[in-house]
């Protein structure tokens, strides 16, 4: 009678069972690792893309101490003509119809450090719509800024207009009236950290809108005179220029302010 093999002739319940069941295991073994393998791979890449998620969402303005007064100033002229002024925060509307102001700024308080800077804004001597006695009026509406991403010292972000209740923002000139309400992710802004600025380091934020990706206005009023097309709300909004952002402490003494 011929001997069988302990490795390759016993039949399923025979003498080469004990090695085929430790093949089965090894076999078992080799699939876990190959999933635990992969499985560790495709957690390390996750973690990955959460921290580059989680850093691209990170920029923050940043003052020395806290409460930080904030205020902002035009930087330098910014217009882009119909208005007749110097001033470079400018309101632009139907895209040759520009509101421009000698004076322009803003202000806020910071009690920590954020992603989004609320501030109030002030317009004096204003040119607008055709008219060199036009107004711009807040009527406690604020600009939220967000510094949105970027690297070392610049950034590009956007900002929202945030009006109390169903108050809007107010340009008035001649016979005309346009009113700008609440709305969010305006833009783009771009915002650069000025390192060398004195007495302390500040913000730069310069608009960059167009009227393809402008704000929503209403024209409430075309009279007599105005040079706006008609009554209405439209999209093409822009405000163009740049304004300077410092920070200040308790007792309004210049503290470094800027972008991280």
């Amino acid at each position: 009678m011929p001997r069988r093999s302990r490795l390759t002739d016993a039949p399923g319940g025979g003498e080469g069972a004990p090695f085929s069941a430790v093949m089965h295991v090894n076999h078992d073994r080799g699939v876990q690792m190959r999933i635990t393998k992969l499985a560790a791979v495709l957690l390390a890449a996750l973690a990955v893309l959460v921290t580059g998620a989680s850093a691209a969402q990170a920029a923050n303005f940043t003052a020395a101490e806290y409460p930080a007064f904030i205020s902002g100033e035009q930087s330098g002229p910014g217009g882009t003509g119909g208005g007749g002024g110097v001033g470079s925060t400018i309101f632009g509307f139907e895209s040759s119809q520009m509101a421009e102001c000698e004076s322009a700024g803003f202000a806020g308080l910071m009690t920590a450090a954020t992603g989004s800077l609320t501030v109030s804004s002030g317009y004096n001597g204003c040119t607008a719509l055709g008219s060199a006695g036009a107004t711009i009026e807040s009527n406690g509406c604020e600009f939220v800024l967000h510094p949105g991403t970027g690297s070392k010292d610049e950034f590009t972000g956007t900002f929202d207009i945030s009006c109390p209740g169903s108050e809007k923002i107010v340009v008035a000139g001649g016979n005309c009236e346009i009113q700008i309400g609440t709305q969010s992710g305006l833009g783009p802004v771009t915002y650069k950290n000025l390192t060398t600025a004195e007495p302390k380091k500040a913000v730069e934020a310069k608009f960059g809108m167009t009227g393809g990706s402008g704000f929503a206005y209403t024209k409430s009023k075309d009279g007599s005179g105005c040079p706006l097309s008609g009554t209405g709300s439209k999209t093409d909004g822009v405000i163009v220029g740049a304004a300077k952002i410092t920070a200040g402490d308790l007792e309004f003494a210049p503290i470094d302010l800027e972008i991280k």
